[in-house]
This record gives structure tokens, sequence and C-alpha cells, in this order.
């Protein structure tokens, strides 16, 4: 998926867009990179109105992520 307007780009097996709960459901070997920051997991699911991404892995595997940290 991309979604420019977040800085969204994702890639997975499947994307399911659920309209009235306002989400997206990403699932199989899911990767995120929104604004260099990057997640990996088997299912991600992203709450459009709160912008928060939930995670979950594959067990018995972990979920990954990097985020970058701004120097003032």
């Amino acid at each position: 998926i991309y979604y420019p307007s977040r800085q969204i780009q994702a890639t997975a097996a499947q994307a399911q867009y659920f309209s009235r709960e306002r989400r997206i459901v990403l699932s199989g070997d899911v990767y995120v990179l929104q604004q260099g920051n990057s997640l990996r997991g088997e299912t991600v699911t992203y709450l459009i109105d709160e912008g928060r991404f939930v995670a979950i892995p594959q067990p018995p595997k972990q979920v990954q992520t990097i985020y970058l940290m701004q120097d003032r």
C-alpha cells in the first residue's frame, strides 16, 4: 500500500481495508516504512483515526521495529 498523506509505504501478502472501522489490516510477512521508521511482523493493523500501528508476530517469532531519533 502507499498512503502519501501519512508518508506510509507497506508490503504484505494480503491487505484488507475496513471502511466502517477505519482500519487497514496487513497480513503475511508485513513490512511498513514511515518517515525512515520501519516495522516488521506477521500481522499489522493500522488504526487510521489514531495514526497507530498494532503489530502481532507469528509465534515464536517477534515483531521488529527500527525507530530513528532526531538529534536536536
